[in-house]
């Protein structure tokens, strides 16, 4: 009798130890994925084909491809304000082959639909490529000289003066609603369908002030059609280098820079993102990629961990959702 029950016993412990050998087994394969990657990447980009997304993703989806010796495919999912396809690859397989072209909308867009996705969880932030610094503009007629001549006039003529506004939500709309919050003063949003909207009003006097990208913003600066105050930017940038940062004129909360870079599904194991982040980083060291991508008019990134990124996002996101909320902005 005692030697049956030993017998089982053995046979039970045995099982267990078999059972548990490979739960160990089959989580060590997800979790450490040493051979990864075995097949194509899919780079999802929520904005049309030929924008800057599309180009930006395909200079560093090409590198990557180099680098982990598997293509790199890019597809573009535009539409609903990229809720699209940032939803698309929130939902996708967390197992590294679905990246997301990120920009803007992740951080912002959460606070401005009521049925999105929450960027500090259902997103792990793999790589920063680019920042795209920003130019704040008035007319060339405006009697102001610079940035504290028209926060004066403004304060002067509250709720008086407007701004163009290339989209709700955009990152200039948002930059606009922060610089208003920082330095308190009121200003009328007047909506466009796009930055070239913007720009012609801005060059026909039909605006006051407007923050514009850098590549659309430069050559009509040059050409003395607009007058630049102020650089959402890190630092000053070339070719406009008496122009101060916001930080610099002293509203450092107004100063956040649209990124673009990817981002994974949040359940993505963290050797994979690791595996993602190196890959990424090493693009990013290329002079080759650093040329293109200025050519861009973007300003290349230098490597960042998953935690630096992760901090990136964190912040931006509580940024926008503040002036989202004070503002009452939806889009809903």
């Amino acid at each position: 009798m005692q030697q049956e029950i030993d017998v089982n016993l053995f046979h039970s412990l045995r099982h267990l130890t078999v059972l548990g050998l490979s739960l160990i087994t089959g989580a060590t394969a997800w979790a450490q994925p040493a051979d990864y990657p075995t097949r194509p990447i899919t780079i999802i980009v929520p904005y049309s084909a030929g924008g800057i997304g599309d180009s930006l993703a395909r200079i560093i989806g090409d590198k990557v491809s180099q680098i982990l010796r598997q293509p790199v495919i890019v597809e573009d999912r535009p539409g609903g304000n990229a809720n699209i396809g940032i939803l698309a690859v929130a939902k996708a397989a967390p197992d590294g082959y679905t990246w997301l072209l990120a920009a803007p909308a992740l951080t912002a867009n959460p606070s401005l639909y009521k049925h999105a996705w929450d960027p500090l969880k259902d997103f792990i932030g793999v790589g920063i490529a680019v920042s795209a610094p920003s130019l704040l503009v008035v007319p060339a007629q405006s009697k102001v000289r610079d940035l504290k001549d028209f926060i004066g006039l403004a304060k002067q003529s509250p709720s008086k003066l407007n701004y163009g506004n290339p989209g709700i939500g955009s990152s200039m709309h948002l930059n606009t609603e922060l610089f208003k919050m920082a330095s308190g003063i009121d200003l009328v949003s007047i909506p466009y369908k796009a930055q070239p909207g913007v720009l012609t009003a801005l060059i026909r006097g039909d605006v006051a002030i407007a923050f514009l990208s850098t590549g659309l913003a430069a050559p009509q600066i040059t050409s003395g059609r607009l007058k630049p105050l102020a650089v959402v930017a890190e630092h000053r940038i070339p070719g406009f280098p008496d122009v101060p940062t916001l930080a610099e004129a002293g509203y450092g909360e107004a100063n956040v820079v649209p990124w673009y870079g990817f981002a994974v599904p949040g359940a993505t194991p963290h050797a994979t993102a690791l595996r993602i982040n190196d890959a990424i980083n090493r693009a990013l060291s290329s002079s080759d990629v650093q040329d293109k991508l200025r050519n861009l008019d973007m300003v290349p990134q230098s490597p960042r961990s998953l935690d630096e990124i992760s901090a990136v996002i964190r912040s931006d996101y509580e940024k926008y959702r503040a002036v989202i909320k004070k503002a009452g902005i939806t889009a809903d």
